[in-house]
């Protein structure tokens, strides 16, 4: 039990392992019973920061949308910003969704144990489809230089997203050398869904 607090404390981080190893708490200090609360609470915590943040960056694009659009005068310049930012909200919800399961887990270990892997396997196969199709309909949909810009780099950022999601965890710090770094000593960790998509294989 002790080990398996230990190790979900590692993969999440605490602040706890900043100060101290938790190995090292004596039971005058903390009883098991107060550390796995605390611990609980703060990767709860963690996963309603992720679950809500991925809705805050959901509303931030589609609020940027509607104040742009009056400079959208074509129907193409229309189509080739709508569709990746559909195809991005999509992968930000379910990306959301993912988070809001795991902190159901926390109370029921098994909540959607068997249907989370199978379902998030299917999206991925159908989010890899529609990125496909994203640069060919921005392509054919083309009405100025600038619009195409911004359509190519909302659907960059889909790219990144179902990436990070589906595949590798891309989202270590703030600072982007943290990335270049385990990119370049190939040390990225498979993403929590890639892990459950295998597990349910």
């Amino acid at each position: 039990m002790f080990f398996s607090l230990y190790t979900s404390v590692k993969h999440y981080g605490s602040p706890f392992l900043n100060k101290t190893c938790l190995c090292r708490l004596s039971p005058l200090e903390f009883s098991l019973r107060e550390v796995s609360h605390t611990v609980k609470a703060y990767i709860k915590q963690k996963l309603y920061s992720l679950a809500s943040g991925e809705l805050v960056a959901l509303a931030v694009f589609w609020l940027n949308f509607f104040l742009f659009k009056k400079y959208l005068v074509t129907p193409q310049a229309l189509i080739s910003i709508a569709y990746p930012l559909v195809l991005v909200s999509l992968i930000l919800l379910q990306g959301s969704l993912y988070w809001w399961i795991l902190i159901k887990r926390l109370s029921k270990p098994n909540f959607a144990i068997k249907q989370t892997g199978p379902i998030y396997g299917l999206l991925r196969q159908v989010d890899l489809i529609l990125l496909a199709l994203g640069i060919p309909i921005i392509l054919i949909e083309f009405s100025s230089w600038p619009v195409t810009l911004v359509a190519i780099t909302i659907w960059l950022f889909a790219l990144i997203e179902w990436i990070n999601y589906f595949h590798w965890q891309l989202s270590y710090s703030l600072n982007p050398l943290v990335l270049l770094s385990k990119v370049a000593n190939k040390k990225l960790r498979k993403s929590k869904i890639a892990k459950e998509i295998d597990q349910s294989k």
